[in-house]
């Protein structure tokens, strides 16, 4: 069994645990308070309980002690954790409300991917983290919160993404007519948040609070302690990063600042949004390489396996078709006799040129390794038995189609993470939260 390090699987856990949001430590979050000092915050009828947030806290501690970062204040950080731990619970409960669960299945299935992913099976994952001292009760129900709130937002805020053909037009034009297409920024933030009805004065106080960081940044303090301090980001106890963006992944309000910006250089005044007041900074820069992919030329013959033709009449149907080839006839017209595929049959079973990538498991195996013009045996699908043959190979530079591909995926997450940010705001200013921190 892989050997896993106690400090790894602290990070598996809280990275588990709804998109670097979530904190909760389940097994004390359902317990009773014993009194009300054991209080410190109420979210409309839950509270949260010190034991909770010192838990938390602890396990953050623990990632800046192994990114060797420098831990802001307990004050500060304890406020920054007791906000996500607040969030959380808002999205859980609203989750409730509308009837928002996960089965025991799709729970085991998440499980089994994370187990897998450590080249573990599941009860040997769990072992590993109980011995470690971690409980896997409560990194189950960690998952199991992540994968609700993932729903109840696939619900509330998915569903209404979309990306348009003219905005991936726009999009890369905009980037060509910049010569940026393929540029790349490692960007970290910082947001000083406002409410969506803010009065003027709220405003101007959260604007004079973004300058004056400003200024603290050009006298050369710490983009990521500031974030740290005093970001209301979801990013901000990572110190605001954000990760590697193109231009068509950051909103697009963003954009303008970044093409004045140089690696190392961050915001010179606020960026005004909804959401509040936003610094940027451009921690890295990088450009990225052409996409080639190799295609194949394959036909098959196709016999499949279903109510009517079981297996053993599926392979003494493959057995003749294999003593015809071995005899020397045409592939061809015996795919045009025997083939059950009727979107290729009548071409002699030919299925063009495609990237291997795009077919079925087994099937994507024999078109990567088949030498040319041989002929498989018969490959096992969902779909039946395949005899296959690979008639040429290639390389072509699908550069434009993926790029296409990947602005169309940024614009959506982008899209994604605004519309994000704004309905968790929204659920906060709906809700009743009474802080005793």
């Amino acid at each position: 069994m892989k050997v896993v390090s106690h400090s790894y699987l602290k990070n598996l856990v809280a990275a588990c645990t709804l998109a670097a949001t979530a904190l909760v430590t389940p097994a004390t979050a359902q317990a009773e308070p014993e009194s009300l000092e054991g209080i410190i915050a109420l979210i409309n009828d839950e509270v949260v309980l010190r034991t909770e947030l010192e838990e938390a806290v602890d396990n953050i501690k623990t990632q800046f002690q192994q990114n060797n970062s420098q831990l802001p204040p307990t004050s500060v950080l304890q406020q920054k954790v007791l906000e996500r731990l607040v969030l959380v619970k808002l999205q859980l409960q609203r989750a409730k409300q509308m009837g928002i669960s996960v089965s025991e299945s799709q729970l085991n299935q998440a499980l089994t991917t994370i187990a897998q992913r450590n080249k573990m099976s599941l009860s040997e994952f769990a072992n590993a983290l109980r011995k470690d001292g971690l409980s896997y009760l409560d990194f189950r129900n960690s998952v199991r919160e992540e994968l609700t709130v993932t729903q109840l937002r696939r619900r509330m805020v998915d569903s209404r993404i979309s990306v348009t053909e003219r905005e991936i037009d726009d999009a890369l034009a905009t980037l060509s007519a910049q010569a940026r297409t393929d540029q790349s920024y490692r960007l970290q933030h910082i947001l000083i948040a406002s409410p969506e009805a803010a009065s003027p004065d709220v405003l101007e106080a959260k604007r004079a609070k973004a300058v004056e960081l400003i200024g603290r940044l050009d006298q050369g303090e710490s983009f990521e302690q500031l974030a740290v301090a005093y970001s209301d980001g979801q990013n901000a106890l990572e110190g605001g990063e954000l990760g590697w963006r193109k231009l068509t992944e950051v909103p697009s309000l963003f954009v303008d600042a970044l093409n004045t910006l140089k690696e190392g250089e961050h915001t010179a005044t606020p960026i005004q949004s909804p959401s509040g007041f936003h610094l940027l900074r451009v921690a890295e820069t990088r450009g990225s390489d052409d996409f080639r992919i190799e295609e194949v030329k394959a036909r098959h013959i196709l016999v499949q396996v279903n109510e009517v033709v079981s297996e053993e009449t599926a392979r003494a149907t493959l057995r003749t078709i294999q003593d015809k080839l071995d005899n020397g006839e045409d592939f061809a017209a015996l795919a045009k006799e025997y083939s059950d595929d009727s979107g290729s049959k009548e071409n002699g079973g030919d299925l063009g040129w495609q990237d291997p990538a795009k077919y079925v498991a087994g099937f994507e195996e024999a078109a990567r390794q088949l030498p040319l013009n041989k002929v498989s045996q018969p490959v096992r699908s969902q779909f039946g038995y395949h005899i296959i043959q690979v008639l040429d190979r290639r390389e072509r530079d699908a550069s434009d189609e993926l790029r296409r591909l990947q602005v169309s995926n940024d614009i959506g997450n982008r899209k994604l993470q605004e519309e994000t940010l704004l309905w968790q705001r929204r659920l906060l200013d709906e809700a009743y939260i009474e802080y005793r921190l």
